[in-house]
């Protein structure tokens, strides 16, 4: 990667993480708020509204993905009539969505109350216009969503990251107004839906600023643009419904199997894996567009390039924080949760190495071969994982139960990360898997075992009932420093030091057509 390329990714990902900070410190706050400032159904009535309209990102078939490719594509071949026709398509396909979202809250409206249980007493009227005004809101909303594929498509991720870091801010201060004023939950919604409207919209005018040559034209709606957009578009969804059905369908085994009270146990055993992918997947965000645009100039040996290059960067972010989740899982969780279940334990030993192993080997390689024309490849295997995982689960379940549902997840997950992913990329990297392993990987392991040992030193020497979070911040301080030493010894090549001692130096970011 040259310099320039190496800063668009290293400016997008550290604005991918404030981003992921910002919502991390905000939603502890407005948590707080929401859970105090609304009675306990009304609540409950607001978590189930995002619950339901969050599955309107299913309407999306894969349109998001595709409006990305071809907006980094844009970059190289400057067609803007193509892709003015390509967002047109887009944009009025989702308007058709929207009107389905309309047609089913409306149609929906008088029936509220026999699809939830309100508790007797309770305000249903009230309760229907604010599920009227939430859904013909989400209507509203969903086409504009475009514009932020836009923006991460051409490499302003940063522009995108600035918004929502502004909206969520800017959330928190109305959920505070609104409470303060003494008003309720229908204008909570009102708020929050004007609010990401607002959001879209400014980065609607950030993508007008950038490309100058975009027009929104209804006029401009073509049918046989459709098609090929389809041709696409359908496998990523596809990619994305099989990933819904793997993460998002243990809880409903376990809940119809050994019941609510198994969910409560497995989400305290997922809450690790969880803050492990939001810790280690930022980086990838950025590899989409750069993928799509070489891929589009056929500067296909770059791209090879930055698959591997990309590999080891993934490795040695994510390694660590897997190692502190993984070896002090049992204090993390005593501390945190006070939860001391060996079931619990065992279930995020297994999910944090499932989801570790995932982004090593996948997440930035499938994000490379997904833009480099493999999407029927993973759509494939992301369906047959995804079956496997519903059967293996359902098997495991009855041996093992709720550490047999997570290793349902495990197995297919390390079977296609490590013997159908990996080589596919090692593959397409035109280098063999042994030596593609020696420059992605096996660097980082010889950071990873003194770390891994210190780490099994500090677990062993203190016993589980004195941990506190002063030792938890010690241990990981001191394991964070070898890692780093060693990192810098055996991650860090001759290159990289080269390019560090001529201390180059940053010049402004070309502007579009020149960042790929």
């Amino acid at each position: 990667m040259n310099g320039s390329l190496k800063r668009l990714l290293v400016g997008n990902t550290a604005a991918n993480y404030a981003l992921v900070a910002a919502r991390f410190a905000t939603a502890i706050v407005v948590t707080r708020m929401l859970y105090l400032g609304l009675p306990g159904e009304a609540y409950g009535f607001w978590a189930l509204l995002w619950s339901v309209f969050g599955y309107s990102l299913l309407l999306d078939f894969g349109f998001g993905t595709s409006v990305q490719k071809h907006s980094a594509e844009l970059l190289v071949n400057n067609d803007y009539g193509r892709f003015n026709r390509l967002l047109n398509t887009v944009v009025g396909s989702y308007s058709i969505m929207s009107l389905a979202i309309i047609v089913a809250t409306i149609a929906s409206y008088p029936f509220l109350d026999h699809f939830v249980k309100f508790a007797p007493g309770a305000d249903i009227d009230y309760f229907g216009r604010i599920f009227l005004v939430f859904g013909l809101g989400t209507a509203a909303v969903f086409p504009t969503g475009v514009f932020a594929e836009i923006l991460r498509g051409i490499n302003r991720a940063y522009l995108r990251n600035i918004v929502q870091v502004s909206a969520t801010l800017c959330n928190v201060a109305g959920i505070y107004l609104v409470f303060r004023a003494g008003m309720g939950l229908l204008a909570l919604t009102i708020f929050s839906l004007s609010l990401n409207l607002a959001a879209n919209v400014a980065m609607a005018g950030l993508c007008m600023r950038y490309l100058p040559g975009l027009r929104l034209d209804p006029r401009r709606f073509d049918r046989h643009m459709l098609g090929e957009v389809l041709s696409f578009s359908l496998f990523a969804y596809l990619i994305m419904f099989a990933n819904m059905v793997i993460y998002k369908t243990d809880q409903i085994v376990l809940s119809v199997t050994l019941g609510v009270g198994a969910v409560a146990v497995y989400q305290v055993g997922s809450r690790l894996s969880t803050m492990l992918v939001a810790v280690t997947t930022q980086f990838q965000d950025t590899l989409a567009p750069v993928a799509a645009a070489l891929f589009s100039a056929g500067q296909i040996d770059r791209l090879r390039r930055i698959l591997v290059d990309s590999n080891r960067i993934i490795a040695f972010v994510s390694t660590f924080p897997f190692l502190v989740l993984t070896v002090l899982a049992e204090p993390i969780l005593m501390l945190w949760l006070d939860e001391r279940s060996p079931v619990a334990v065992h279930t995020t030993y297994i999910l944090n190495s499932t989801m570790y192993l995932i982004v090593l080997f996948r997440s930035g390689s499938s994000k490379v071969l997904l833009m480099a024309g493999r999407h029927r490849f993973l759509a494939v295997t992301a369906v047959v994982e995804a079956a496997s995982n519903v059967v293996l689960s359902l098997l495991f379940i009855r041996l093992w139960g709720i550490v047999g549902v997570s290793l349902g997840t495990l197995v297919p997950a390390t079977i296609v990360s490590c013997v159908v992913i990996f080589p596919a990329a090692a593959s397409f990297s035109g280098i063999s898997i042994r030596e593609y392993l020696s420059k992605a990987y096996v660097p980082v392991l010889a950071a990873a075992l003194p770390c891994a040992a210190m780490l099994w030193w500090f677990r062993s020497a203190i016993d589980d009932g004195a941990w506190s979070l002063a030792h938890l911040a010690g241990a990981s301080a001191a394991a964070g420093a070898v890692y780093g030493l060693f990192g810098l010894l055996f991650v860090v090549r001759k290159e990289d030091w080269q390019r560090l001692r001529r201390g180059k130096q940053v010049t402004k970011t070309p502007p579009p057509t020149a960042e790929v």
